[in-house]
């Protein structure tokens, strides 16, 4: 009962984000299908390689519908059940006017609490913005909370997600908070869609997205 509950009370923080909106910030809408593909060449390994394209703002579409591009590769390492090693290389292009290079190394420690499961991922990230010609670092924190519905292919989470900037002096305490929440559902072994709602949010804008997702996993 009281995993549930934690459960119930993530999941209403997310809707309390949504409340928490400011009027006087840019508002956007948009869409995001992700395609990934996974292989297994060992138990503690995981090798990925994704591709996500976001459309863009649905409330202003004289913008195109295309925005971004985001091509990802990557390995994770599992040595202990309790944790997930994971470096990934992601290579971002947004309407030919922004290209961005982004190296990142994680650790994420996770625990099973019956069907429920919670993950703590912290990031770093090096960014290497092309036209700017300029190198950004920063933090990400990242924390999960996943449930298996007993019997069923499907699982729902949820999670928050922090971007903290590693400047001397940054223009603010962060870059980006997100909240998301979704569901997957496991069509067999190696097919899995994914449906989610995203709400996030800058110093600047906030932005809704809708998502989904397909993994082909080997």
């Amino acid at each position: 009962m009281k995993f549930k509950l934690l459960f119930s009370l993530l999941f209403c923080a997310l809707s309390a984000a949504l409340w928490a909106s400011n009027p006087s910030k840019e508002t956007n809408m948009g869409g995001e299908l992700d395609v990934y593909v996974t292989y297994t060449p060992a138990e503690e390994v995981t090798l990925f390689l994704g591709e996500e394209l976001t459309f863009a703002n649905f409330l202003t579409p004289e913008n195109g519908l295309f925005d971004a591009c985001n091509t990802v590769i990557g390995a994770a390492y599992t040595p202990h059940p309790n944790i997930a090693l994971e470096a990934a290389y992601e290579f971002l292009y947004a309407n030919a006017t922004c290209m961005e290079h982004v190296l990142k190394l994680s650790a994420m420690p996770q625990v099973s609490l019956g069907d429920f499961s919670i993950s703590l991922q912290e990031t770093g990230q090096m960014t290497y913005a092309v036209p700017e010609n300029a190198y950004l670092w920063h933090l990400v924190s990242k924390l999960t909370l996943a449930y298996a519905i007993p019997e069923t292919p499907l699982s729902p989470y949820a999670y928050v997600e922090m971007t903290n900037p590693l400047e001397a002096a940054p223009a603010s305490w962060y870059d980006e908070l997100c909240y998301r929440a979704g569901l997957d559902w496991a069509v067999n072994e190696h097919n899995t869609l994914g449906l989610y709602y995203e709400f996030s949010h800058t110093p600047d804008s906030y932005f809704h997205l809708i998502g989904i997702g397909y993994t082909l996993s080997f």
